[in-house]
This record gives structure tokens, C-alpha cells and sequence, in this order.
């Protein structure tokens, strides 16, 4: 599975979530580059943007820190592309959190959010913080 067939399974993956979880969903289909999928539930509008990673051995959700936007929510997916027996980890991030989190990756020229924020019981898994 190459890079965009990640970031294409990580935006199914995420829309699938939030479907089952009641909400109504777009995805945008690459139409806005800072906004992956939009939500809205009971009257409230959320942008988000996904990150996937196609396991655990990739260490980093690599970011572009001038694409973050205030406004928007950050879901990172591990799709667990190794071991399809795997469920799905998720964390989810408001802006202020991915900030805080960002770090230098000594691999790319980019920055990153490591892997182990799937770990954090803040973000791991936490649909609700969307309500």
C-alpha cells in the first residue's frame, strides 16, 4: 500500500467511524487541501483532517506546519495495513494539541506527531471530543 492508498483508506476509515457514530459526512476528495472530511451533527460543523499511517513501524505523522488551521480537528489512523486482523487506533486532536505535540522528524524535513499519541487516553479512540 503506497502513501496516498494510506491517506485514501485513513479518510474511508475515519467517514466510516463517524457515519456509524450518527454523524452526517463529506468527504472532500482532495477538493481542499487543509479540510479531508466535514462533519455536522445536531447543528455543529467540524473540519477535519486525517493522517495514516499503514502501521506502528512508521514512528511519525508527518505534518506541514503551514497546513494546520485553528479551525480544524486532527484524526491520525493507524490502518494497521500489516496485520488485517488489527483494529483501527485512532487519536484525536484539536489544533491547540497538535501544536504542543508537533516535533522535529530527524528522518524527513518535516514535522511530526510520533506515533505513541495513539497511546494517549486524552486522544486515543475519543469520538466524543467531537460533541
Amino acid at each position: 500500500m503506497d502513501k496516498q492508498n494510506t491517506g485514501f483508506a485513513a479518510e474511508f476509515i475515519v467517514a466510516a467511524e463517524l457515519a456509524r457514530r450518527d454523524y452526517n459526512v463529506a468527504i472532500t476528495f482532495g477538493n481542499t487541501k487543509k479540510i479531508d472530511i466535514l462533519i455536522e451533527k445536531n447543528g455543529i460543523s467540524k473540519q477535519i483532517q486525517v493522517k495514516g499511517l499503514k502501521h506502528r513501524k512508521d514512528y511519525n505523522f508527518r505534518l506541514k506546519v503551514d497546513s494546520l488551521s485553528e479551525n480544524c480537528w486532527y484524526v491520525f489512523v493507524n490502518v494497521n495495513r500489516h496485520n488485517l486482523e488489527l483494529n483501527y487506533e485512532f487519536a484525536i486532536m484539536n489544533y491547540n494539541e497538535v501544536v504542543e505535540n508537533l516535533r522535529r522528524d530527524r528522518n524527513q524535513n518535516d514535522n511530526a506527531i510520533k506515533v505513541s499519541v495513539l497511546d494517549n487516553p486524552t486522544f486515543r479512540n475519543n469520538w466524543s471530543r467531537f460533541e
